[in-house]
């Protein structure tokens, strides 16, 4: 019966990751430990290690030595708001997107940093009505893994920028063929990886902008013509994410655009949904966006902004 704590955190934490359902058992286990063992080393164990680690609050990547007459380093991920096999939590694609984020706890997944187009356009499937189970079977995804668990987002999210990138390390590509007539803009056709991963989802991806060249980024009158057409239509957009920080802004010279998010509304308020600077299970992955959000990162944005709509 000895040192109960210290074996059950070496074990759950033996394949890389400490997850939510792990972490809330040990902390059972350390309760229960401390209340009768007070005075065990087992005991002072827990009393160390459960508030070192409930001071972390999103994923963090842990380095613990275990002290004693066997010293044991542990090297794993601490992923405290959620598991790969639990489901996602909500009622509503509303609800469900501010969970989940890009980054995983999978083995078999390599792309989680690239994937942020991919992780953006299964969500707007979702928010325009699309099921989970949907997604799944138009990813090829096998029909064990058609439920709506973390894992299987995950592996969604995989599949969807697999197939629209073809292998690329470099995220989904974004391209405007623009035709001009005696210095005037004509047409606007998007291209690229975006519009593979659209069609995959069956979904129309439309670029957004202004009616002139000199006038390209000033997209306001085409977003709200989109939502008279479509209310229920979602936007991509471009931005600049920054990778220390997790802070987002509108792409500028300095802060190119290197990240997707979605935008959409409900109930005429603008929500921006973030897959990257987020945690899974934490539910901090949607924000309301100002007026003043709403004119960077849409309006009078210089990045992409694509309209999502069903055909």
């Amino acid at each position: 019966m000895g040192n109960i704590f210290r074996k059950e955190l070496i074990q759950a934490s033996n394949d890389g990751v400490l997850d939510k359902r792990e972490w809330q058992a040990l902390k059972k286990t350390a309760e229960t430990v401390k209340a009768e063992q007070s005075n065990s080393d087992d005991a002072q164990l827990a009393s160390q290690v459960v508030p070192f680690l409930d001071s972390f609050q999103s994923q963090t990547r842990i380095g613990y030595t275990l002290n004693g007459p066997e010293k044991t380093k542990l090297q794993f991920t601490f992923a405290p708001h959620y598991s790969e096999s639990e489901l996602v939590p909500g009622r509503t694609p509303r609800e469900q997107v501010n969970y989940i984020a890009q980054r995983d706890n999978l083995p078999e997944t390599n792309d989680e940093s690239n994937r942020c187009g991919a992780a953006s356009m299964l969500n707007a499937f979702l928010l325009l009505g699309g099921s989970f189970s949907e997604a799944a079977s138009r990813l090829g995804l096998p029909s064990d893994q058609r439920e709506m668990t973390f894992g299987n987002v995950h592996r969604a999210q995989e599949a969807l920028y697999d197939f629209a990138s073809g292998g690329s390390n470099q995220g989904l590509s974004v391209e405007l063929l623009k035709t001009h007539l005696n210095g005037q803009l004509q047409s606007v056709e998007l291209q690229g990886d975006i519009v593979k991963a659209a069609q995959k989802m069956g979904l129309k991806a439309t670029a957004l902008h202004g009616k002139t060249s000199d006038t390209f980024d000033q997209r306001e009158e085409a977003v709200k013509n989109l939502f008279y057409r479509n209310p229920s239509a979602v936007l991509l957009v471009g931005v600049h994410l920054n990778q220390q920080s997790g802070a987002l802004s509108s792409p500028a010279q300095n802060q190119p655009e290197n990240h997707f998010v979605t935008v959409f509304r409900d109930q005429g308020t603008f929500f921006l949904a973030d897959t990257g600077a987020s945690d899974n299970g934490k539910g901090n992955a949607v924000r309301e966006l100002s007026a003043d959000q709403i004119k960077a990162f849409v309006y009078q944005s210089s990045g992409s902004v694509l309209g999502i709509s069903r055909w």
